[in-house]
């Protein structure tokens, strides 16, 4: 070892003390790191070494980054990147500033200026013939472009690093590329593959005294062991890296992630909450934005297990406030979370509008479906019930096709269930397949025969002499029977193909719970109900999504009797009178575009509503559009007449002479 006289005379030595010190002995006062910049920094100014005092600048920066000062260790590396270009630095190190400058940008999220960087700083690497620093750029490559989600372009750099390390000897950067590497295969679901790079990795680790290496691996262990559902593994991991007291606050909350992940896959879901509140709390208080998204994205996982779906969503928008710069990878999980989360709370639209979102993103970036399997599991039945809804465009179902590949092993009918869609043309799709239903004969009552056990049966089934009543009242008691017993039987055979589906029980006949997946007319009424609790301004939303439900006329196409009939009735009245609430209250806080369209909506279904005249006739005004509004009236005084044989009501024509008077 050189003399301590010798070092504390050689600034750039100091420097090199400080760069292998640099994830040690962090939350010391002062810093030890910065004490040594500060001794370097000194002595290049007596020295007049412009660049030296930009390189000491290089070292602080690299240093707040491993502190969680991710802002202030980027302005430092653009700083100190601009000093050595004023003066004229050497390429080398000019190299350097651009590859730290790299690190920092990925830090706050920006991954296209740390790409670019990265590019810049390898090329200038491998002209200088500086294997060991090209070596770093193509694990930092790597990294990056796992945050982007672009999987098998990271593995290439990766496994060019690796083999850098290899050849070189350099035992320490091969750990912690063989780090990186794992976590690629992990999310690639290759977790067999990936434990052999971490305890390859954890074992050199080991040998070299490497504590932060060792428990980057045991993390990475950790959630590859939680990938092939080794639970008890995965904790044992989770456990030993605690043991080790590697003092990291980033490496700290993310074990506390996982291991919260891991209570939750077991659905010990408080010591998953409990854990995952912890690493928020520390996260925000360590300005960690990246693990406070992660842990903030697993409270809203635990909410939809505990049916708050409220919570989630406000979990949700935070987690992805704090994902939006980071990983791409992340932030589509959570988007199919908060789709999944909403279709369970019965918001369809809202739901469409995340999973679209998703699809999008995962559009931008084809590999990121090879990470998303366990996501998938999880929210498939988001997937499949998009996948199956006829107003889902063609390219997004093909889309979804992809994504359920995914899956390690073929869903069962229980995972898929039954999706069907009552308003407009019955649609009934029965695990993953299209059915349809006949105008002729005795099948033309089925819909109507299935719509009634899905809603009126629900919750303790029904006789088979109740449902006849419903659906053949003008038939004698033995024709009921025999026509009752006879639709059940084509059900089951012909259409559901499986037993399974009907439950009969002491004479009760109920669709089976467990595979109603989804009913629209179920999720129409409860919708309704739960408005009539809410204030207006409070149910805008979910009249929205009534609305969006209502896609026609309850079993359009079929003759209903009975009960049919008059649920069709109930339902239209119930669909014309949320038009009304929700153009009401579009058009009162400034959104008369949407109030005209919503209003034109309930026209369509019934022209002779006037309360909904008014409200396209104040959209109009609200508009300015006076050319429409004397066009809309005209049309409706014509058909009034044609039709009704006599003109609107005097309070329409008043509501159009004011507007139209107004300047």
């Amino acid at each position: 070892p050189l003399p301590e006289e010798l070092i504390q005379q050689r600034p750039r030595l100091l420097l090199l003390r400080g760069q292998l010190d640099l994830n040690s002995r962090l939350g010391e006062t002062p810093d030890p790191i910065f004490e040594l910049c500060d001794l370097a920094e000194a002595r290049f100014l007596e020295q007049s070494d412009r660049p030296g005092v930009a390189e000491a600048g290089l070292v602080r920066s690299a240093r707040l980054r491993t502190m969680g000062h991710h802002q202030g260790a980027m302005r430092l590396a653009i700083d100190s990147l601009d000093q050595l270009i004023a003066v004229e630095a050497n390429d080398a190190l000019i190299a350097q500033a651009i590859q730290n400058r790299a690190v920092a940008y990925s830090q706050v999220g920006n991954l296209a200026a740390a790409l670019t960087d990265t590019r810049q700083a390898l090329e200038m690497f491998v002209e200088l013939g500086d294997s060991f620093n090209a070596g770093c750029c193509h694990h930092e490559m790597g990294e990056m472009l796992t945050a982007q989600g672009k999987l098998q372009q990271a593995q290439h750099y990766l496994h060019r690093a690796v083999q850098t390390w290899e050849s070189q000897g350099n035992a320490l950067k091969l750990a912690a590329s063989l780090n990186s590497l794992g976590n690629v295969l992990t999310t690639l679901g290759r977790h067999s593959d990936a434990l052999q790079h971490f305890r390859q990795s954890f074992e050199i680790a080991r040998q070299l005294g490497a504590k932060h290496l060792a428990a980057i691996a045991l993390t990475g262990s950790g959630a590859a062991y939680l990938g092939l559902n080794a639970f008890e593994k995965a904790m044992r991991a989770y456990q030993h890296l605690e043991e080790l007291a590697v003092n990291d606050f980033a490496l700290d909350i993310q074990n506390r992630i996982k291991m919260g992940e891991c209570h939750y896959r077991q659905r010990n879901l408080f010591e998953a909450f409990e854990l995952a509140a912890q690493a928020k709390a520390l996260a925000g208080e360590a300005g960690l934005t990246f693990e406070r998204g992660l842990a903030t994205a697993l409270q809203g996982k635990i909410y939809v297990t505990w049916a708050e779906y409220e919570a989630s969503f406000h979990r949700f928008a935070e987690a992805l406030a704090h994902l939006s710069n980071f990983n791409v990878l992340e932030q589509v999980k959570v988007r199919l979370w908060w789709g999944y989360s909403l279709l369970l709370d019965l918001r369809a639209s809202a739901a469409f509008e995340q999973l679209r979102t998703a699809i999008n993103l995962i559009l931008t970036v084809d590999e990121l479906r090879y990470g998303l399997g366990h996501t998938i599991s999880e929210t498939q039945q988001l997937l499949y019930h998009f996948l199956y809804n006829q107003r889902t465009p063609p390219g997004l179902q093909n889309s979804l096709e992809l994504l359920l590949q995914q899956l390690p092993t073929r869903s069962s009918p229980l995972e898929t269930g039954l999706h069907f869609f009552t308003f407009g043309h019955p649609t009934l799709v029965v695990n993953g397949t299209p059915k349809h239903f006949s105008h002729r004969g005795r099948s033309r009552k089925l819909p109507e025969i299935l719509a009634y056990l899905l809603f009126v049966s629900r919750d303790k089934g029904c006789r088979w002499d109740e449902l006849s009543t419903a659906i053949w009242p003008d038939l004698g008691p033995d024709s009921a029977s025999t026509r009752f017993h006879q639709s059940i039987k084509r059900l089951r055979d012909v259409i559901l193909e499986d037993q399974n589906y009907i439950l009969v029980q002491d004479d009760y006949y109920q669709i089976n719970p467990a595979y109603a997946h989804w009913c629209d007319l179920l999720v129409f009424e409860k919708l309704f109900d739960r408005i009539a609790s809410l204030k207006p301004e409070e149910s805008l939303e979910l009249q929205l999504e009534i609305i969006d439900l209502y896609q026609g006329e309850f079993l359009t196409g079929f003759d209903l009797e009975g009960w049919g009939r008059l649920h069709s009735a109930q339902c239209e009245s119930r669909f014309l009178r949320t038009v009304k609430m929700a153009s009401d209250q579009l058009l009162q806080t400034g959104q008369p575009w949407k109030a005209l369209m919503i209003a034109k909506q309930g026209l369509n279904q019934d022209y002779f509503r006037e309360d909904l005249h008014h409200n396209v006739l104040k959209a109009y005004g609200q508009l300015g559009l006076r050319s429409e509004l004397h066009s809309h009236y005209a049309q409706m005084q014509e058909i009034f007449e044609r039709e009704l044989g006599g003109p609107p009501q005097p309070e329409t024509d008043q509501l159009y002479q004011m507007l139209r008077a107004k300047p």
